[in-house]
């Protein structure tokens, strides 16, 4: 397995009250099945977030990508980039 963070950003504060509910089911949905390691919004931007997938290649972190609520629904923007991790929880 490669590691892919993923960052994604939106603007639609409406929409994003919308789709939250279906996008925290979505994120759930790839922790139980290992796919996600960790995701979260960035503390002075709520509308922005970095996620890191536990994927198989960059074509995988990008079909879950587009499958995200915010992405599907929301038009989320999102750049998925592979990390290789030298120290700490992930190597």
């Amino acid at each position: 397995m490669k590691y892919y963070v993923v960052t994604f950003t939106h603007t639609k504060i409406v929409g994003w009250a919308i789709f939250l509910h279906a996008h925290v089911k979505y994120l759930k949905k790839l922790l139980d099945g290992k796919k996600l390691r960790a995701a979260g919004v960035y503390e002075n931007n709520p509308l922005s977030g970095l996620s890191i997938l536990s994927v198989i290649d960059a074509a995988e972190a990008e079909a879950i990508m587009k499958e995200d609520p915010f992405v599907k629904k929301l038009g989320a923007s999102y750049q998925v980039i592979q990390w290789d991790p030298k120290f700490g929880e992930f190597k």
